[in-house]
C-alpha cells in the first residue's frame, strides 16, 4: 500500500510537464498551418536554392501552394512510406520521402 501515495505523488509531479492534447507551445510553433511557420519554410527553401553553385539561369521561387498541401496531408494520412499514385493526386507533384535504413 505504501507503493500509492509514492505513485501518486510521481504523477502529480510529472503531470504539468506533459503536453496537453498537441497544445505544447514548442509543438504548435511548428504547425504548417499557421502562416508564419509557411513562409519561413519558404523563404528558408528559396535562401538554399538561391545559394547553389552554378547558379541557375531562371530558378523561379518557391510559393506556398494551398492544393498541394491538402493533397500531401491526405496522403500523409495514409501513413504508407511510399508514392502515391496518379490517380491518388489532385496536383501535378508527388512527394519526396526518405526513410533511412
Amino acid at each position: 500500500m505504501a507503493f500509492l501515495p509514492v505513485a501518486l505523488l510521481l504523477i502529480a509531479m510529472l503531470l504539468p510537464s506533459l503536453p496537453a492534447e498537441g497544445k505544447d507551445p514548442a509543438f504548435t510553433s511548428l504547425l504548417t498551418t499557421q502562416t508564419q511557420v509557411q513562409m519561413e519554410i519558404v523563404n528558408k527553401h528559396n535562401e538554399l536554392r538561391k545559394s547553389v553553385s552554378p547558379t541557375a539561369s531562371n530558378m523561379l521561387k518557391m510559393e506556398w501552394n494551398r492544393e498541394a498541401t491538402q493533397n500531401a496531408q491526405k496522403w500523409a494520412n495514409k501513413c504508407t512510406l511510399q508514392h502515391s499514385g496518379q490517380e491518388d493526386r489532385q496536383t501535378s507533384m508527388y512527394e519526396q520521402i526518405f526513410v533511412e535504413q
